[in-house]
C-alpha cells in the first residue's frame, strides 16, 4: 500500500477535465448520431459501511470472503 491514499487520489477537478477531454476524443472518433452512457460513481464510503462485513459474491463459491477482504486484497495488488 502507499503511506497517504488520499493524496493520490484523484481530484474533482482532474475528474471533470478528464471525463471532458475523453468525450471530446470520442467526438472525433465515433459516427455521427452515435451516443455514449456515462454514469456516476458511487460513494465507496458509504458502499464500505453498508457491505464491509457481508459475503463477496466470490465468496459463495468457495470459503466465504467479505468485501473487506477482497478490497484489501485487490488495495494490496494496488489494483483497486
Amino acid at each position: 500500500g502507499h503511506n497517504d491514499t488520499v493524496a493520490r487520489m484523484t481530484t474533482y477537478e482532474e475528474m471533470y477535465n478528464r471525463t471532458l477531454a475523453g468525450l471530446a476524443y470520442l467526438d472525433t472518433v465515433l459516427p455521427i448520431g452515435s451516443h455514449v452512457l456515462t454514469t456516476g460513481l458511487a460513494n465507496g464510503s458509504i458502499l464500505y459501511e453498508l457491505l464491509h462485513d457481508r459475503i463477496h459474491p466470490l465468496g459463495r463459491v468457495g470459503p466465504p470472503i467479505t468485501y473487506s477482504k477482497v478490497y484489501s486484497y485487490l488495495e494490496c495488488l494496488e489494483i483497486s
